[in-house]
């Protein structure tokens, strides 16, 4: 029950858009996502929520559903309703739709004291280290991988920027850049009062609009380069704005030969990463990869397969290029992700976000505020 004040409360507090709202679940195993409708929503799940991480995760689904009464089946382009059933829904705001719906599900959570803020932190990190992991960042922007869903397979995969990630970032970007105008909250609600009661989709450009509107001519450099274009968006400092900090831990050193395969069937090669050593063997997307090291590979075992070597290990790589079979040794290269190091020499970083120790009243303020904690009494 506190999931629907808090929810309502981010587009502006306003009666909400229905008279009643119903969760539908269904629970199997395999089970997972959701489905959003005008005031309602199915969620498929596992059966057992015996523990703190799976009660959470069904919290989120059902809160990132929740969202979408607003922004979806409410604030909508014109691809998303009415519905030509005969095209598909063209869309360059996945990234705001999808993305930015799970940072204000994630936001609402914790204001409604069902996650707690170090759960967002982590949340955060997480997106961090999967954008920063990303290829596909340098050189498709958010609006694009929106774009591309319809014809392109790879989603999540190194071969396309996944709006559901940097979506989330850019929410939080745009929260914290518009402290002081009243944060995303503020551009939510104008969003809402604006095309909810007409019933009309909002026209191209509108997020935009809506961002220039709440925080100033300064919203259009943010959009030119975060949402039009590939610059990563300025978290670090960011955090900053309300206290925080991000910090490293230890991470553990694994091989990598730098190409992505479709997980599905064959090893297809998708992506070859820039300077990879699969860039050097020649490889390119297309190929089909069958055995690394004399290991048959299909596209779910590649990576253990690879992971499974050293960095800095030499092994044969044979793939076909349309009906040639082809060979080469490569040196695999390294990658850092989190897990304790294997070895001393292996320690490099992995992302936390915690409060800063030196962060400044004004912005440990800005931060309570954020979260929509009581301010201390006189008496504390």
């Amino acid at each position: 029950v506190m999931m629907f004040p808090a929810v309502t409360a981010a587009f502006g507090g306003a009666a909400p858009p229905y008279s009643e709202y119903w969760f539908l679940s269904r629970f199997e195993n395999g089970g997972g996502g959701g489905l959003e409708h005008a005031a309602s929503a199915r969620i498929d799940d596992v059966p057992s929520h015996d523990t703190p991480a799976a009660r959470q995760r069904f919290l989120g689904v059902m809160a990132h559903e929740l969202v979408h009464a607003w922004n979806v089946k409410r604030i909508r382009p014109s691809s998303l309703g009415p519905f030509d059933y005969h095209r598909e829904a063209d869309t360059r705001d996945l990234w705001f739709l999808e993305g930015v719906t799970s940072y204000i599900a994630e936001l609402a959570l914790v204001r409604a004291e069902l996650s707690t803020p170090e759960a967002l932190f982590e949340t955060v990190a997480a997106a961090l280290e999967a954008y920063e992991a990303t290829p596909a960042r340098r050189f498709m922007g958010p609006e694009e991988s929106g774009q591309t869903a319809w014809y392109r397979s790879d989603e999540g995969a190194s071969g396309r920027t996944n709006y559901y990630n940097v979506g989330f970032l850019l929410g939080l970007a745009l929260d914290l850049v518009l402290q002081g105008a009243g944060g995303l909250d503020a551009m939510l609600a104008r969003l809402y009062s604006a095309f909810d009661g007409s019933g009309a989709p909002y026209p191209e450009g509108g997020l935009r609009a809506a961002a220039v509107s709440t925080g100033g001519p300064r919203l259009n450099g943010f959009f030119e380069q975060h949402v039009l274009g590939t610059q990563r968006p300025p978290i670090d400092e960011l955090l900053m704005v309300v206290g925080l900090t991000r910090e490293t831990k230890p991470g553990r050193r694994v091989a990598w030969l730098g190409l992505t395969a479709a997980t599905d069937g064959e090893a297809v090669v998708k992506l070859v990463d820039d300077d990879s050593p699969a860039s050097v063997l020649g490889c390119q997307p297309g190929d089909v990869v069958l055995a690394i090291g004399g290991h048959r590979v299909t596209g779910a075992s590649l990576d253990a397969v690879v992971r499974r070597r050293r960095p800095g290990d030499s092994v044969e790589v044979t793939w076909f290029r349309g009906p040639t079979l082809m060979r080469g040794v490569a040196k695999l290269g390294e990658r850092v992700v989190p897990g304790a190091p294997e070895t001393p020499e292996g320690r490099r970083t992995r992302t936390r976000i915690a409060p800063a120790q030196s962060a400044a009243p004004e912005a440990v303020e800005k931060r309570r505020r954020w979260f929509r904690v009581p301010a201390p009494s006189q008496a504390e």
